[in-house]
């Protein structure tokens, strides 16, 4: 019905994937989703942090996430996901076995 609507069904698809070892970190322009972000992720048990900004701007937010990544500096799989990524049943689990078997490959 929209693109809310699409981003959300992919969004829970991805987080019912989760496991316990798993965090998702959501880098938000404005606060307009966060309380709905927090029911899912709480609904489905999963770890995660939300950082939010008003900048109305995605080179920005992709800025700060960068800054985020470089500044907490860390040897585990990041991957990272813009809410027009489409995500289906078992893509999760796909995405960290190719991680597993090429450690030094980025997967887009």
């Amino acid at each position: 019905n929209s693109i809310s609507e699409l981003v959300f069904t992919c969004l829970t698809s991805l987080l019912t994937q989760m496991t316990v070892d798993d965090e998702i970190i959501f880098f938000c322009d404005g606060n307009d989703y966060v309380d709905k972000l927090k029911m899912i992720c709480n609904k489905y048990h999963v770890n995660y942090k939300l950082l939010t900004f008003d900048y109305k701007s995605a080179s920005k937010i992709h800025y700060e996430s960068t800054i985020y990544i470089n500044s907490n500096e860390t040897h585990d799989q990041i991957y990272i996901c813009e809410d027009d990524y489409l995500h289906f049943d078992g893509s999760l689990y796909k995405i960290k076995e190719f991680l597993k078997k090429y450690p030094n490959y980025f997967c887009q």
